[in-house]
């Protein structure tokens, strides 16, 4: 964390260089001029203030008939299981993202940053040809008919999708 100031309510940003400051204090000398001295109605204009209004609605509806077997929490564990019903974006957005500058291709593409591209790879280190690639097989539809032949296509997609990368092997393919 990095304290950069405080609010004061004067309607201004001013940045202060505090190395500056500080050399300034050691050497006897005039305090530095801010780098930065700005009014915030220059900058923002007039903007108009966001207002939020909550109502609440009661809603009375029907109670909802379930086998006494089955619990509420069975059903939505069962339509969160689903492929059509969950995402995959934590994924594509968390699983390949990075800052080392080991990213040799993102999930994601374009600029809105969609989860388009058939593999994302990573390598291992700066000076090797080793990494590791991430592919998703989704088939969400097929599992209507066949669950199981859903489960080989989601399998076999990302296998072709694997392709792309550089893989030494079946065996090395982690599933």
């Amino acid at each position: 964390m990095a304290v950069l100031g405080e609010i004061d309510g004067s309607g201004k940003i001013v940045l202060i260089d505090s190395a500056a400051v500080e050399y300034a204090k050691l050497n006897d000398l005039p305090s530095p001029v801010p780098v930065v001295d700005l009014q915030l109605e220059k900058v923002l204009g007039d903007m108009p203030q966001k207002m939020f209004e909550f109502k609440r609605i009661c809603r009375l509806g029907e109670p909802l008939d379930i086998a006494p077997e089955v619990t509420l929490m069975d059903i939505l564990k069962r339509v969160l299981k689903l492929p059509s019903v969950c995402s995959k974006r934590f994924l594509t957005t968390k699983v390949d993202r990075c800052v080392t500058g080991l990213v040799a291709q993102q999930q994601t593409v374009g600029p809105l940053q969609l989860p388009l591209a058939d593999v994302a790879v990573i390598a291992q280190t700066y000076t090797d040809l080793t990494g590791g690639a991430c592919a998703i097989g989704e088939q969400p539809m097929k599992g209507l008919l066949n669950p199981k032949a859903m489960a080989r296509l989601a399998v076999g997609e990302a296998l072709t999708n694997l392709v792309w990368a550089k893989v030494t092997s079946l065996a090395d393919v982690k599933i």
